[in-house]
């Protein structure tokens, strides 16, 4: 550690994750563009992806995991 090799490695792994996190974010919303609005948050490896149109179902949110299963983008776990 005393060497930078660590703070390195961080640096290197932000990097990577919003890079990641950019490119994720930028398929949901082209794969759903009226569904979603994509909130990007200031640190981190998450964002924020709200419903529009007030749909917030469940079934809607299955209906959404079973489309995306079928284009072999998700898999669910039982």
């Amino acid at each position: 550690m005393s060497q930078g090799h660590f703070s390195r490695h961080l640096s290197r792994m932000r990097s990577l994750y919003t890079e990641r996190r950019k490119a994720l974010a930028a398929a949901l919303e082209a794969a759903m563009p009226r569904q979603l609005d994509i909130r990007l948050q200031d640190g981190g490896m998450h964002f924020v992806a709200h419903l529009r149109g007030g749909r917030t179902t469940w079934s809607w949110s299955s209906d959404c995991a079973a489309r995306a299963s079928r284009l072999g983008r998700f898999r669910s776990t039982p």
